[in-house]
């Protein structure tokens, strides 16, 4: 990892009162313009912000130049303004389902803007995770379309979002970019986890919001659910920083029995999952997990494999500009090997199954000869990849 990657991802795991990696004057490489950046994608603004704040006021990190720290600032504001707005969206449409006696669980960021975060705008999102019962999920997308939410995907994805585990996904009529979710389960169908939705229900607690009832997952399935939801979702190749803070918080609220986790999860299919979010976590954010819960949880393989393998997604997880993400085999072999998917129970259940139905029902876009250009540029992109395979391999030795 580049030092302006580790500065952000050390900033999931810690209060404003430190810094891991913060940069000084003596630091002439370091790019504020590329910490911005990787904060920005990682929906990192905010924090980086507080302790951009934080470490100038106490002489510890060397001042931004000005027209970075004008971005900066920019993009908090833009951030709270979002947030706000999402808040006030969310609103509205409980106040729909309210009236229309649906019940409604937040997942995610917004459950854990809702409970252990001190407010909406500390916990950037995209879009609004929301969990209804399945035989009344039609009528709450239709009651979201009529409060201001529109369909934000093609007819041709219809059959596709047939058997995934949310409905079509909306977005804001105002043009915000935000986007909302509404699901009916965790997970697309025939996923490897036990996790039951009836149970998921009942075990949930109520939040008052705004006078709106609200159902949240209890603190396990919470844990469960960012854990698995990066590591298989996901496949440990995105959201890592924030699911990494969520944890943090979590924690940090003593909402973390590290004794039922391993309790709990030791040999079930989550287990694997469970264990390389929480060590990558550790790794990259200092996230405080007791060695005891990451032996419990970890997938038979050698100590030297384990640190080769956590190389391996460490470097996926925030690469250099120039790698590929479309050279998918290497990172679904490391995958597999580091998951263990066959041991862990999941059968023949894989997390990119869904992608690959996404892309067998999307329509083919016609590229005004682009496609030709690179089939004539084949030698080279063959070359590129070639030279990028060497550049994943490397990170696996010590």
């Amino acid at each position: 990892m580049s030092a302006e990657a580790r500065l952000i991802y050390a900033l999931a795991g810690i209060s404003s009162g430190g810094v891991a990696h913060a940069p000084s004057s003596a630091d002439e490489a370091f790019s504020w313009a590329s910490a911005i950046d990787i904060a920005e994608r990682e929906r990192a603004i905010t924090v980086l912000h507080d302790q951009v704040k934080f470490q100038a006021g106490h002489g510890r990190m060397h001042v931004l130049p000005a027209d970075q720290r004008a971005r900066l600032e920019r993009l908090t504001v833009l951030n709270a303004l979002r947030m706000s707005h999402l808040e006030i969206r969310l609103n509205e449409l409980l106040q729909a389902c309210t009236t229309a006696g649906i019940p409604v669980m937040l997942l995610k960021g917004a459950a854990l803007a809702v409970t252990v975060y001190p407010s909406f705008t500390r916990r950037p999102m995209a879009d609004l995770d929301l969990l209804v019962p399945a035989e009344r999920a039609t009528e709450a997308w239709d009651l979201a379309t009529r409060s201001g939410w529109r369909k934000a995907t093609i007819a041709q994805l219809d059959p596709f979002y047939a058997v995934h585990h949310h409905l079509p996904t909306l977005e804001d009529i105002r043009g915000t970019g935000l986007g909302l979710e509404i699901h009916t389960a965790l997970f697309p169908r025939d996923n490897p986890f036990d996790l039951c939705i009836t149970q998921l229900w009942q075990r949930a607690r109520t939040v008052d919001l705004r006078g709106h009832i609200v159902f949240v997952p209890d603190d396990r399935d919470m844990l469960l659910h960012l854990c698995t939801h990066f590591a298989w979702t996901h496949a440990l190749l995105g959201a890592g920083w924030r699911t990494f803070r969520d944890i943090s918080t979590l924690q940090a609220a003593g909402r973390v029995d590290w004794d039922d986790v391993s309790r709990q999860l030791r040999g079930t299919p989550a287990a694997t999952c469970c264990y390389w979010t929480l060590r990558l976590g550790r790794t990259l954010a200092a996230l405080a997990v007791p060695e005891q819960v990451l032996a419990a949880l970890a997938p038979p393989l050698p100590r030297s494999a384990l640190d080769a393998i956590e190389r391996y997604y460490v470097a996926r997880l925030c690469p250099p500009h120039d790698w590929d993400s479309r050279t998918a085999r290497l990172p679904k072999l490391l995958w597999s090997l580091g998951i263990q998917p066959r041991w862990s129970g999941h059968g023949d259940s894989r997390p990119w199954a869904m992608s690959e139905l996404f892309v067998e029902y999307s329509p083919r876009i016609p590229h005004d000869g682009a496609d030709a250009a690179r089939r004539t540029d084949g030698q080279a992109t063959l070359a590129a990849r070639g030279r990028q395979l060497w550049r994943e391999l490397r990170v696996l030795a010590p």
